[in-house]
């Protein structure tokens, strides 16, 4: 079974891996409801350290289950920082058209 990033393994897929009741799977996964922060963040750094071996953006996408170039490219720039995680500065914009 591949790792896919766009899709996580469902709980039936959990649970035959490891031998569990698909129960069991549920209860566990939702104890962390921040797993799946957890699990992004992780392949984000993943992506970055692969590619700071050597690899090609294509290369780091197979490795990480078949991802497309640019999706890899994205979660390696994310994970090393070179791009903003997408929030925005916490700074009001109205107030800078204010007049002194």
């Amino acid at each position: 079974m591949s790792a896919d990033i766009r899709h996580p393994p469902s709980n039936k897929e959990l649970a035959e891996r490891f031998g569990v009741s698909t129960r069991t799977v549920t209860r566990v996964v939702k104890r962390d409801p921040r797993w799946w922060t957890n699990y992004r963040r992780e392949l984000r750094r993943k992506a970055a350290a692969l590619h700071a071996t050597g690899m090609t953006w294509k290369q780091v996408g197979e490795a990480l289950g078949g991802v497309s170039e640019s999706a890899a490219r994205s979660l390696g720039k994310r994970g090393s920082g070179e791009w903003a995680s997408g929030q925005r500065e916490a700074t009001d914009e109205r107030q800078q058209d204010l007049p002194l």
